[in-house]
């Protein structure tokens, strides 16, 4: 595999099967793959290295349950501020170790951020003051009562 360029931004079939090999099992050795494929190692080793400096892969991370660290609430929750004040929004709610993600939207809302909370008690004081803090006009929260389902990108 050649290193692509800003006008090539395809994949080869090879370079698919590598991926998704890695995303059924993200801790397979490059050796595990190259057998699976029929490639060397040092090929595979060379083609996922590319893959990242590309940005086709971001990473690999240990996926975490929430429940397990006593997180039982997941809130989804729509901010609405004034235009001037976005900017300082997005600073801060970037600093809130209770946010999972935080998405500048289009809409009423300029702000979508999802939490995670021990309880509603948890919940209730995060929105009473650690919002209270920045300038937010309005938000609407909603709990998820039940994940039906949660995926991350595949191909």
């Amino acid at each position: 595999m050649r290193r692509l360029s800003p006008q090539m931004s395809l994949i080869d079939d090879i370079d698919r099967q590598i991926i998704k090999l890695l995303q059924i099992n993200p801790r397979m050795s490059y050796s595990e793959i190259a057998r699976e494929i029929g490639f060397s190692r040092n090929a595979i080793k060379y083609r996922i290295k590319i893959l990242q400096e590309e940005g086709f892969l971001l990473g690999f991370r240990t996926v975490l349950n929430p429940r397990k660290f006593g997180k039982k609430i997941t809130a989804v929750i729509s901010l609405n501020t004034d235009l001037s004040d976005i900017n300082q929004v997005k600073k801060e709610l970037l600093e809130m170790p209770e946010l999972l993600m935080v998405f500048h939207v289009s809409g009423k809302y300029p702000f979508t951020i999802i939490g995670l909370f021990e309880d509603h008690d948890d919940l209730q004081h995060f929105l009473n003051n650690s919002l209270s803090d920045i300038p937010i006009n309005e938000f609407d929260v909603k709990v998820i009562i039940d994940e039906i389902k949660d995926t991350e990108f595949v191909i």
